[in-house]
C-alpha cells in the first residue's frame, strides 16, 4: 500500500499511476497530477490539493474528508460514493463529473463548476453552492437539507425528486434554512421533488418541470415562473405567491393552491393531466 501521509509532495506526478487505497492523509500535493491515475478508496483527508489536476481520475469510495481542493481540476473525474465532507471546492472544475451517492455534508463548492455532472443520490447537508455553476447537472435523489443557493446555475438540471428537507431537521443542522434565493431553474426538471421552509424569492422557474412538487412554506415572492408546469403540484397555505410571474403556467385539477389564490387573474392557463 502507498503510503505517504503527511508528506510535502508538491506539484508531484502521478498520472496514469494505480494507487487504489493509497494513504494521502494530511499530505500537501498542491498542484499535484493525478490525471486518470487510480485513487478507489484512496485515503486524501486533510490533504492539501489547491490547483490539482484530477481529470478522469477513478476517486471511487475514496475519502477526501476535510480536504483543501480549491482551484483543483476534477473534469470527468469518478467520485462516486466517495466521501468530501467538510472539504473546501473552491473555484473547483468538476465538470462531467460522476459524483453519485457521494457525501458532500458541509461541502463548500463556491463558484464551483459541475456542469454535467451527476449527483444523484448525492448528500450536500449544509453545503454552500453560492455561484456554483450546475447546469444541466443530475441532482434526482439528492439530499440537500440545510444547503445554501445563492446566485446558482440550475438551468436545464435534472430535480427529480429532490429533497430540501424540512425546517426542523435544517435548524438543527445549521441553525438555518436551506436557501436558494437568486437560482435559476429554469427548464430544470423538478418533478417530484420537495421544498419545505426554502426561501426561492425572485429565483427563475421558467418553463421548469414542477409536476408532483411539493412546496410548503416557500417563499416564492417575485419569483418567475412564466410557462412552468405545476400540474398536480401542492402549494401549501405557508408557500407565498405574491408578485411571482405565472403567465402561461400550466396547472390542472389536481393543483393545490393556496386559500384565496386566482390562478386565471394570474394568467395561468388550465389544462388536463396529460397537458
Amino acid at each position: 500500500m502507498h503510503c505517504c501521509k503527511g508528506q510535502h509532495l508538491e506539484a508531484v506526478n502521478y498520472a496514469y499511476a494505480k494507487l487504489r487505497r493509497a494513504v494521502f492523509e494530511s499530505a500537501f500535493l498542491h498542484e499535484a497530477n493525478f490525471a486518470k491515475a487510480t485513487l478507489d478508496e484512496a485515503n486524501f483527508k486533510q490533504a492539501s490539493l489547491g490547483h490539482a489536476n484530477f481529470n478522469q481520475a477513478s476517486l471511487i469510495n475514496a475519502d477526501l474528508s476535510a480536504a483543501i481542493l480549491d482551484g483543483a481540476s476534477l473534469v470527468g473525474a469518478n467520485l462516486s460514493s466517495a466521501v468530501l465532507k467538510g472539504a473546501s471546492l473552491i473555484g473547483a472544475d468538476l465538470r462531467g463529473a460522476k459524483i453519485f451517492n457521494a457525501i458532500l455534508t458541509g461541502v463548500d463548492l463556491t463558484n464551483a463548476n459541475l456542469q454535467g455532472a451527476d449527483l444523484t443520490g448525492a448528500t450536500l447537508f449544509s453545503a454552500i453552492l453560492s455561484g456554483t455553476n450546475l447546469m444541466g447537472a443530475n441532482l434526482s435523489g439528492a439530499d440537500l437539507e440545510g444547503a445554501r443557493l445563492q446566485q446558482v446555475n440550475l438551468h436545464q438540471a435534472n430535480l427529480f425528486r429532490m429533497d430540501m428537507g424540512h425546517e426542523g431537521h435544517l435548524m438543527a443542522l445549521q441553525g438555518n434554512p436551506s436557501s436558494m434565493v437568486d437560482v435559476d431553474l429554469s427548464q430544470a426538471n423538478m418533478e417530484g421533488a420537495h421544498f419545505e421552509g426554502v426561501p426561492m424569492h425572485q429565483g427563475n422557474l421558467q418553463e421548469a418541470n414542477m409536476r408532483h412538487a411539493y412546496f410548503q412554506g416557500t417563499d416564492l415572492v417575485e419569483s418567475h415562473l412564466e410557462k412552468a408546469n405545476v400540474c398536480d403540484t401542492s402549494f401549501d397555505e405557508g408557500t407565498h405567491l405574491s408578485q411571482a410571474l405565472l403567465a402561461g403556467a400550466r396547472y390542472d385539477g389536481h393543483t393545490l393552491f393556496p386559500k384565496g389564490f386566482d390562478p386565471g387573474g394570474n394568467q395561468m392557463v388550465e389544462t388536463d393531466r396529460s397537458g
